[in-house]
């Protein structure tokens, strides 16, 4: 949470978009039981950086205070998760303007075996990453799923604006699988990566792919060489022996904390109900006057449906996202004209839930040809 990250919006970029593709880092050895159970190799769109090392490390053998002029240095903030103001001793918290700026689309996570299970790949997809995103998130996890931190702090984590110093996991692994523009100005050409891309953007018959099927293989036979190179590095390096050691120094927050960060969520919780609910309502009558005259699905669909309907589908930013929906909202009006015509359990207007499982059964393909075939 709160690292600085701009919109990446470029001079022409009027409608492009760029997803990328990652993989996290994470892991120690599997048959070190008070490690995590599996090293994890990852990929990420931004190049991230190691941490900085301390101001000694940096300086050269002759500049480097010695004896009793070495002063010792003060511990690293990611000790204590959760960090207090020195001089009042409250919690410290984000600026409502950082977190603002700091806002970052993620459409897919998925965890795989690679190098014959030896180690797992997290892959992840999104838009506009953050300064140490991955890391951050992939370090998250592991600690919990080694049972170094409490899952609920992960929650309390992204209901507050407290600052929390969350585990960061070793860069070692991460790196870009792939990279993307969807929806770029047409006389730039449409183009896709390659075939799965193409795929998945339903990429127009005018369009072209970067990447033929030779091109692809290669790639991949690429991937798996830096793969095979991250899982030397965590072995012979001795990268997961000196994370779990880090792991085992994190102080997790004591009862009394927790249930502080408890006290502070409910009351976030009862501030924010009631501006949902005027939301809820003002978003409600939106759609209504939309569904009655309006033409295209803009203003029909409930808030962040296109986001939500990415990630069920592991889908990216294209033309296949405004075809599902264009059809969705031309159903969507003629049910509202012939009520009887409307399925059982939709409602009127249905919430994103429920038009996730109605493009479920009849189909996420039928929708999208349905849509380029009207528009």
């Amino acid at each position: 949470k709160g690292g600085k990250g701009g919109k990446g919006k470029g001079k022409a970029g009027r409608a492009s978009r760029a997803p990328a593709e990652t993989d996290g880092a994470d892991g120690a050895r599997a048959e070190a039981p008070a490690a995590v159970e599996d090293p994890v190799v990852a990929l990420e769109e931004t190049k991230l950086q190691s941490p900085p090392t301390s101001a000694a490390d940096a300086m050269g053998a002759a500049d480097a205070p010695s004896g009793a002029d070495r002063k010792p240095l003060p511990e690293p903030p990611w000790l204590d998760i959760c960090a207090r103001d020195a001089a009042s001793g409250a919690w410290r918290e984000r600026p409502p303007e950082v977190l603002k700026h700091t806002q970052t689309t993620m459409w897919m996570c998925v965890v795989e075996k690679t190098l014959n299970s030896g180690f797992l790949r997290v892959r992840l997809r999104g838009q506009f990453f953050l300064y140490n995103q991955i890391r951050l998130m992939v370090g998250t996890a592991a600690a919990i799923a080694r049972g170094t931190l409490p899952e609920e702090l992960l929650e309390l984590a992204l209901q507050l604006p407290v600052e929390m110093h969350m585990p960061l996991a070793p860069p070692t692994g991460l790196f870009q699988r792939t990279s993307g523009f969807s929806m770029l100005d047409p006389r730039a050409g449409f183009a896709a990566m390659d075939a799965e891309q193409a795929t998945l953007c339903m990429l127009p018959a005018s369009g072209f792919v970067l990447c033929d099927a030779p091109g692809t293989e290669a790639a991949e036979a690429f991937v798996l060489r830096v793969e095979a190179e991250i899982a030397r590095l965590w072995r012979e390096g001795g990268e997961a022996e000196a994370w779990s050691q880090k792991l085992d120094a994190v102080r997790v927050p004591q009862p009394a904390v927790l249930a502080e960060l408890r006290a502070l969520a409910g009351q976030a919780a009862e501030r924010e109900e009631g501006f949902k609910q005027q939301q809820a309502e003002g978003d409600e009558r939106r759609r209504r006057s939309s569904l009655e005259d309006g033409v295209s699905f803009a203003g029909v669909m409930p808030r962040r449906f296109a986001t939500a309907l990415m990630v069920r589908f592991r889908l990216i930013p294209s033309w296949r996202v405004s075809h599902v929906q264009h059809a969705l909202a031309q159903r969507l009006r003629r049910w509202s004209k012939q009520p009887d015509e409307r399925p059982a359990g939709i409602s009127s207007p249905p919430e994103t839930a429920e038009l996730l499982e109605y493009v479920e059964s009849v189909g996420l393909q039928a929708l999208a040809e349905e849509g380029a075939s009207d528009t």
